[in-house]
């Protein structure tokens, strides 16, 4: 229960107004019990106006209308106002005149104290059931037998409990309005945290995590910009240079090889650009075809192992069994592209990337190891993001522009699937994981999910 009001703006706000609520009745039963308000009425007031109505049926039922209306006189006289007398119907006891409006009201109240209109009206019924005696009376009699400074101690009670209360709820909506308007402000550290457990502490932590997320984004367009000015300064550079060489001697064919691979080389970087930062196209997966996924993935290996080969590297491709699934054949190929080429980059020479595909019951694993010195555990989140690259040096010995992995997540999700990275030890395993459709075979007896026994080494 404590934990529960604890998370609970609602049920604070419910216990706070209890507390008020029961707080304001204890004292109020306080105040009248000290004042003697209902006891003054009931015991006293509704007992002795009970006696005057005993008499009265007593001179009645003795002496008639004229001895009833004598007494009436003297019960006047005693109490200094008028007094009514009434059978239960209404009826004046001494001249018959309706008085259904009194005896209405005090069946409706059906209490010593009654209000008609503006004047209070002290009632109270005979003993035995037959007559009832009407006493009004000044409002003055009825107030005064409240204890004003107590009411108003009660008062100055509840109105202590409520401000309590709004201080509790608004005082983190003021910290929330204050860091808003600093973040508003461009100061993008300004945090709320706070340590509440309630939905007003969910609130400032949705915020805090709000204010991380944007930070990162500014941070991350501010280090695109500086990432794609790097790479396009580069071959820029050589570019100028070859362009310099080739006034020199305009016949020289190495210099002009190379200025057409650095052009090659900028082009393909825009293009890379514009694939990384071009947005999905909506319905895009209501043109998928049926793709099989193996020979996809066959075709990359065989196009990348001439490249790993030239490094010094190899490619082991395990072919899994024949696996289609509805999708962007060129946008998967690309993928699977792209990190084969990833994982070679970075394998250290004479030693293998690993290539596999399996399958389960509801989805097609493409998984590439290398044996390369892995990333840090902080890293494996970013490996997608544009640009990102685990190690500080950004020599081009390992080369790329940090855009593969980057184009291959947006392929990958583009189909409903996801990819991850872990390391190995030794090296970096990327998993691309993709959804089957229609009806996939049984998951082979005794496999556990994405382990089919490996076929064959290619």
């Amino acid at each position: 229960m404590r934990a529960l009001i604890a998370r609970s703006l609602f049920a604070k706000i419910l216990l706070w107004f209890l507390v008020a609520t029961v707080t304001a009745s204890v004292a109020a039963v306080v105040v009248n019990q000290l004042s003697g308000h209902p006891t003054l009425l009931d015991a006293v007031v509704g007992r002795l106006l009970r006696a005057h109505a005993d008499q009265a049926l007593a001179e009645l039922d003795g002496g008639g209308r004229e001895a009833l209306a004598a007494y009436r006189r003297r019960i006047e006289a005693a109490l200094g106002g008028r007094v009514y007398l009434t059978d239960p119907a209404g009826a004046d006891l001494v001249d018959g005149t309706d008085r259904g409006v009194l005896a209405r009201t005090a069946g409706r109240w059906g209490t010593t104290t009654v209000f008609r209109w503006r004047q209070p009206v002290l009632t109270s019924l005979s003993s035995d059931g037959r007559a009832r005696i009407f006493l009004p009376v000044s409002r003055g009699v009825i107030a005064n037998s409240f204890s004003r400074p107590a009411m108003a101690l009660v008062l100055l009670a509840s109105v202590g409990l409520c401000w309590a209360l709004a201080r509790h709820v608004t005082k983190p909506l003021r910290q929330l309005q204050a860091a808003v308007e600093r973040f508003g402000q461009g100061e993008t550290e300004a945090r709320i945290g706070s340590d509440r457990s309630d939905e007003l502490g969910q609130l400032a932590r949705s915020f805090d995590q709000m204010a991380d997320r944007t930070n990162e984004l500014v941070a991350g367009q501010r280090r695109l910009l500086l990432d794609i000015s790097h790479e396009l300064r580069s071959p820029l550079a050589r570019l100028t240079i070859a362009a310099d060489l080739l006034r020199d001697d305009p016949g020289d064919a190495e210099t002009l090889a190379q200025i057409e691979r650095e052009a090659e080389r900028l082009n393909e970087l825009v293009g890379e650009i514009l694939s990384a930062h071009r947005p999905a196209e909506p319905g895009a997966r209501r043109a998928f075809a049926p793709v099989r996924l193996d020979e996809v993935a066959s075709e990359v290996v065989s196009t990348c192992r001439l490249e790993a080969e030239a490094r010094g590297r190899r490619i082991e491709w395990r072919a899994g069994e024949a696996v289609t699934l509805r999708g962007d054949r060129e946008a998967l190929r690309r993928a699977i592209e792209n990190v084969i080429r990833n994982a070679v980059r970075f394998a250290p020479e004479g030693t293998a990337v690993d290539v596999a595909l399996v399958r389960d019951a509801v989805e097609a694993i493409v998984r590439v190891r290398d044996r390369g010195p892995g990333a840090p555990e902080s890293a494996l989140p970013h490996l997608f993001n544009p640009f990102y690259r685990a190690e500080t040096d950004r020599s081009r010995e390992t080369g790329g522009v940090g855009l593969g992995l980057t184009i291959a997540r947006r392929a990958v999700e583009s189909h409903g699937g996801r990819i991850t990275a872990r390391n190995a030890a030794p090296g970096l395993e990327v998993e691309i994981a993709l959804p089957l459709e229609g009806s996939p075979p049984a998951a082979p007896a005794g496999g556990s999910r994405g382990q089919a026994p490996p076929p064959a080494m290619v």
